[in-house]
């Protein structure tokens, strides 16, 4: 409306011109622009506008929560290898807990088997010296009863007073000195000899015999008593090898329990361990013994 839409007027009949007609102009004139339809065609061309920044709108959103999702699950990945790895630092930890309570068990169940064995020894140690003293103390009574056995009782000589002489006087006959003749008589030496009594021997005194003085024997508890505080040195002695056999001393004190004498009996091949431990137990200082000294044995077992 309010203007021409007509491009050209084409003329119509009842039949097509011949080849010499002439062809009727067209009207080229362009008709004016519609005012009412453009205000129309603005409202598409703005939604048109729209919709590739809602698009890219949507885009960006789109990205964004991908972004989220994927920081997300990064750091539940991380979040899963941090517990993991605490769990094996905790895994870790337990196990290493755990071997130190092993290694602390065996430990003290080698403390206690050292400490059953050292008990063992010094058990030995002293069934050994109360054996050895047993052994000596029925030495002592046998080597007793053996001299009461063997003391000589003393002679005793019969003494007899000779019985007087009897004079027998024969009757001699009366005879006249005509009648009397005397004829000398032999005698032997030898003969004179036998029909002399033997002189009477008198009774000798015999001397009294001889006790020895008894001396006394230190019992196992004692030894061991002062053994003990010189366990030290003892072991000092024994030093780190591995030793095999019997070490056993006997020893001798004087009144004021000093050890005046002393042997030693080895059968350890280390002739230096004998000799320390001797030289030790020379060192020991007893109580006063009642009497005027006493000796003791002081034995050492190696197994």
């Amino acid at each position: 409306p309010g203007g021409s839409d007509k491009v050209g007027a084409v003329a119509t009949g009842p039949s097509d011109p011949g080849p010499g007609a002439a062809v009727p102009a067209v009207d080229k004139t362009v008709p004016a622009a519609k005012t009412e339809p453009a205000a129309a065609t603005t409202a598409p061309a703005a939604n048109d506008l729209a919709k590739p920044e809602a698009a890219k709108q949507e885009l960006a959103t789109s990205e964004a929560a991908k972004r989220e999702a994927a920081n997300q699950e990064l750091a539940q990945k991380q979040a899963a290898k941090q517990e993991l790895a605490t769990s094996n630092a905790a895994k870790k930890e337990a196990a290493k807990q755990e071997l130190a309570q092993k290694q602390a068990a065996k430990a003290e169940l080698a403390k206690a088997e050292a400490s059953k064995k050292e008990a063992a020894k010094q058990e030995l140690a002293q069934k050994q010296a109360a054996k050895a003293e047993l052994a000596r103390a029925d030495a002592a009574k046998k080597a007793e009863l053996a001299r009461t056995a063997k003391k000589p009782e003393p002679t005793r000589v019969a003494t007899t007073k000779p019985e007087p002489a009897k004079t027998i006087t024969p009757a001699v006959p009366t005879l006249t000195p005509a009648e009397v003749v005397i004829t000398p008589v032999k005698t032997e030496p030898a003969k004179v000899a036998a029909m002399v009594p033997p002189p009477v021997v008198a009774p000798t005194a015999l001397p009294p015999p001889t006790i020895e003085p008894q001396i006394a024997h230190l019992s196992g508890a004692s030894v061991e008593g002062v053994a003990s505080q010189s366990r030290k040195a003892l072991s000092k002695c024994e030093g780190a090898e591995e030793l095999h056999g019997d070490i056993t001393v006997r020893f001798e004190i004087n009144a004021a329990g000093r050890v005046i004498k002393s042997q030693v009996a080895s059968t350890v091949k280390n002739p230096k361990v004998s000799g320390c431990i001797l030289r030790v137990i020379q060192g020991w200082q007893f109580p006063k013994p009642p009497a005027t000294g006493a000796e003791g044995t002081y034995s050492m077992s190696y197994q």
